[in-house]
């Protein structure tokens, strides 16, 4: 298979893919967090979008209000800077939410802990580390056990497309 030099395959649209996927995890979110607007709930919020790649998902962000940073190892644009899930470079409680789509399956388990831990630390008290995307039941089981040892609660999870969303306790 032919692939560019991110990595992706110049004859899938990649940007209808993460449209279609965006728009898949909007439908999820009154479930999720119990908001049902979506500009609602982002409105104002801290957003980090890890693994970004190109940045489309930090405009939908941005176009429902958010303030969002994006990070990824193969930054994209100059509003995107390099780094790791495994080492967010952020202090502790600088965002409301910690987001990533797809990024699970780009991780190895030592990794997923390590971001885990890293979305807690960066998190604000009662923030919500959210995940988007397909995972086996084995790793989806792994991320919710990883989580919760973090010291997530685990508030929403979707057997189908899976979303996770885990909230940072309050206190």
């Amino acid at each position: 298979m032919k692939v560019n030099r991110l990595g992706l395959n110049p004859h899938i649209n990649h940007e209808w893919v993460a449209l279609a996927g965006f728009k898949i995890f909007l439908r999820n979110l009154p479930k999720a967090v119990g908001s049902v607007d979506p500009r609602v709930y982002f409105r104002d919020k801290k957003v980090l979008d890890v693994g970004c790649g190109t940045g489309t998902d930090m405009t939908r962000f941005q176009r429902l209000g958010a303030k969002v940073q994006g990070l990824d190892i193969h930054p994209t644009r100059p509003d995107i800077i390099f780094g790791r899930a495994s080492s967010l470079p952020f202090p502790d409680a600088s965002f409301d939410i910690v987001f990533s789509k797809f990024l699970m399956d780009l991780l190895s388990l030592v990794e997923i802990k390590a971001y885990a831990r890293e979305a807690f630390r960066a998190l604000v008290p009662g923030g919500k580390f959210i995940y988007f995307g397909l995972m086996v039941e084995e790793d989806a089981n792994f991320l919710l056990t990883t989580a919760r040892q973090a010291g997530f609660d685990r508030t929403y999870a979707d057997e189908i497309l899976t979303t996770f969303v885990m909230n940072k306790p309050k206190n």
